[in-house]
């Protein structure tokens, strides 16, 4: 978790690398199971809010099963149902 900090913390990142490690972070919040709940949906939504900024498909899918996985394991089953979450059309 230190390491995945101090990279999100410098300024080289691309967009692409940022939302890699910021969904990397997510799933080490998950894997420590140490944070409280709501830090660990916050961790996931901020994963899939990179990576959709990102605009790559591959990122966006990884985040999204990350999402999904965190909320199911938690409990979280407004997480399923938030319209920010669901894709957006117009």
């Amino acid at each position: 978790m230190p390491l995945l900090e101090t990279l999100l913390r410098s300024s080289c990142l691309n967009p692409h690398d940022r939302a890699e490690v910021t969904r990397l972070v997510s799933n080490a919040e998950f894997l420590l199971a140490k944070s409280p709940r709501s830090l660990r949906v916050a961790a996931a939504k901020r994963a899939l809010d990179t990576a959709r900024e990102t605009g790559d498909t591959e990122l966006l899918l990884k985040a999204l099963l990350e999402y999904a996985r965190t909320c199911k394991v938690l409990g979280d089953e407004d997480g399923f149902l938030k319209r920010d979450v669901k894709r957006k059309t117009h």
